[in-house]
C-alpha cells in the first residue's frame, strides 16, 4: 500500500522529536559535568581539560537545550528541566559578564603610578606590522614594557625611533625590557623542560623590586601542578628571590588552582582592577587569559586592561600599579 506524504513524515518527525528531547536532557548534564570540572580545577588529570572550557562557549549548551525543551512531555518534569536550564543560562551569563568581563573595578590613576605593559610578541618577522603595537604602548604612556620573544621588535628605523625614547633598554635572555626606571639586573634563571624564567631586578617607586618573566609549556596534556612544582624547585635551587611582580605566558587560565598554589602570595591584576574583556589568546578571538600579570602585596593594581597590538597571536595586558610602602619590621 502506498503511504501518503503525512504518513511518511511521521517516522521522521518522531526521530526529530526524540532527538530534541534527548538533547534537552543531555546538554544540561554536560554543563553540570563541566561546572564540576571548574570546581576541581587543573590540579586533577580528569578535570584539567574541563577547566579550559570558557563560559561563553559553555553558555551555548543550556541556551540550545532551552530552545529544545518544548519537545519534552508536558508536566512537572518539563517545568523542572526548563527552570534548571534557565538557572544554568543565567549563571553562565553572569560569569561571562561579571567574571570574564570586568565592571567598575578600575580606580583613579595618578601620574606617579607605574604603567606596566607585557606582550608575548612571538617573534614578529615584519617590522611594519609592529606599528600598531608601538602606537598602543605609546597611547597608554607606559613606564615599563616587557616583550617576550621580541624578534624584530625595536629593529629598523621605526623601531629604533620607538625604543630610543626610553632611558633604559635591555635585550637579553629572549626578552626586551624598556623602562623609565633603572634596570639593575637581568638574569636567565631557568631554560629547561620547556620552562623559562628570567629574573629582572629594577627600581620602581624608589625601591628595588623583583620581576619574574615566565614562559611555560603550551601542551595542555602536561600536568600543570608538576610544571609549577618544577618551576619553583629550579628557582629555589638558583636562590631566586621571590617575585614582587610576575608576567608571562603561563598557559593556564586566570583561575588556575595550580597557579594559585604555586604563588599564594600573588594576586591577578585583572581580579583586582580589571576592566573590559580579560582574554588574551588567541588574539582574533581571545577566549582565554593565558598571559598573566600578578602582583604581591608590595603593589596595588589601579587599572588593568587588555590591548590589541594589531599583530601576533596574543593580546597585550596593561596594568597601572601603585607601590605600597613596605610594612614595618617587627
Amino acid at each position: 500500500m502506498k503511504l501518503e506524504p503525512d504518513q511518511r513524515a511521521r517516522p521522521l518527525g518522531r526521530l526529530v522529536s526524540g532527538l530534541a528531547r534527548s538533547l534537552s536532557l543531555l546538554l544540561p548534564a554536560v554543563v553540570v559535568v563541566v561546572l564540576v570540572g571548574w570546581l576541581a580545577g587543573d590540579v586533577n588529570g580528569w578535570s584539567k581539560w574541563l577547566s579550559w572550557v570558557p563560559a561563553p562557549a559553555l553558555l551555548i549548551l543550556p541556551a540550545t537545550a532551552l530552545l529544545l525543551s518544548p519537545s519534552l512531555p508536558r508536566g512537572r518534569f518539563r517545568a523542572v528541566v526548563r527552570w534548571s536550564l534557565v538557572a544554568q543560562t543565567v549563571l553562565l551569563l553572569a560569569w561571562t559578564f561579571f567574571v570574564d568581563w570586568g565592571f567598575a573595578r578600575s580606580k583613579p590613576v595618578l601620574p606617579e603610578d607605574i604603567v606596566l605593559v607585557h606582550w608575548n610578541a612571538t617573534w614578529p618577522a615584519k617590522e611594519l606590522k609592529l606599528l600598531p603595537a608601538y602606537e598602543a604602548i605609546t597611547a597608554v604612556d607606559a613606564d615599563l614594557v616587557v616583550i617576550t620573544e621580541p624578534g624584530r621588535f625595536g629593529w629598523s628605523k621605526i623601531g629604533e625611533d620607538f625604543t630610543g625614547r626610553w632611558p633604559h633598554v635591555t635585550r637579553s635572555a629572549g626578552i626586551l625590557i624598556l623602562s623609565r626606571e633603572p634596570v639593575r639586573r637581568v638574569r636567565p634563571v631557568i631554560a629547561s623542560d620547556g620552562i623559562k624564567l628570567v629574573l629582572v631586578q629594577l627600581d620602581m617607586g624608589g625601591s628595588e623590586r623583583v620581576l619574574w618573566v615566565v614562559d611555560l609549556p603550551s601542551d595542555p596534556g602536561l600536568s600543570r601542578p608538576a610544571i609549577f612544582s618544577r618551576l619553583r624547585t629550579l628557582a629555589a635551587e638558583q636562590g631566586t628571590p621571590e617575585p614582587d611582580l610576575l608576567v608571562g605566558d603561563l598557559n593556564v587560565t586566570r583561575h588556575s588552582r595550580s597557579l594559585a598554589a604555586a604563588f599564594p602570595q600573588l594576586v591577578s591584576c585583572f581580579d583586582e582592577a580589571g576592566a573590559g574583556w580579560s582574554g588574551t589568546w588567541p588574539r582574533e578571538l581571545p577566549l582565554w587569559q593565558l598571559d598573566q600579570t600578578m602582583i604581591s602585596p608590595m603593589f596595588e593594581c589601579r587599572r588593568f586592561e587588555v590591548l590589541d597590538p594589531g599583530y601576533g597571536r596574543h593580546m597585550m595586558p596593561c596594568a597601572a600599579l601603585r607601590p605600597r610602602s613596605a610594612p614595618d619590621s617587627p
